[in-house]
This record gives C-alpha cells, structure tokens and sequence, in this order.
C-alpha cells in the first residue's frame, strides 16, 4: 500500500511540475535520446518560461577582453535541460555550459502537453561583471 501511495504522488508532483530535474547531460546525449520534433522559440518566450538563473563565475575575468557566449538550451517535459555554448570565447564555453545547466525553466507548454522547446540566450562578460541578453 505504501508502493502505491508512494508512486501516486510521484506521478502527481510530475504532472504539477514540481521537483523540476536539470541534468547534466552533454548536449550531444540529450539530442540522441530525444530525437523528436522541437519548437524553436523566441528568446524572449524562453525569458518567460526562466524561474532562476545562475550567472557564471566572472570576478577572475575584470582584465579580460569583453565577449559574449551565445548558449542554445533545450527544455524537455518536465524542464530537463540540455545546454551547448555555440558562438564566442571558446575559453569561457565551460563555465558559461555549467551555469546555464544550473538554470529551472519550466516546461513548454503546447495544448496542455509539456513539449520539447529549442532557444538562444547570450552571456554577456564586461570586465568581471556579466549579464544575460534575451534577444534573437
């Protein structure tokens, strides 16, 4: 009886969207366990969807050179995230990848259905501070 009640509220909590999950996977991973349809969205939809963001490690970068990181993240049912740094300083790919796995976005909703969603976001590094850029 405790198995059941157990799994019952497993699958309630699921289909509330509580206890979103970020996994790290590579990018690579997700794309090959998940070969189905996506919805590419606006970055400005993907704005609306973040419940907490966490911005890269940058206090060790105020003489670097300005640059930003464009990062693709993909959001699954339940805002399992895959994340790739596409474009910019390849030395800042890895911690911009590792903060953004750190993200909670809720899942896309479609008719009712939690959907696979495709976007864009930028990090923007200026002289140890940084910020995120929404714009596509």
């Amino acid at each position: 009886m405790k198995k059941t009640a157990l799994a019952l509220l497993v699958i309630v909590l699921s289909c509330l969207g509580v206890g979103w999950t970020q996994q790290a996977e590579s990018f690579n991973e997700c794309s090959k366990q998940f070969p189905r349809e996506m919805i590419r969205v606006s970055s400005g939809v993907l704005e609306t969807q973040v419940v907490n963001k966490v911005l890269p490690e940058a206090s060790d970068l105020k003489s670097a050179p300005d640059s930003d990181v464009q990062i693709v993240v993909r959001s699954y049912q339940m805002g399992k995230l895959c994340v790739k740094a596409v474009k910019g300083d390849p030395a800042l790919f890895e911690r911009s990848e590792t903060a953004a796995r750190k993200w909670k976005i809720r899942p896309y909703m479609l008719d009712g259905a939690p959907i696979i969603m495709e976007s864009r976001f930028v990090f923007r590094y200026r002289k140890g501070k940084l910020s995120v850029r929404f714009e596509d």
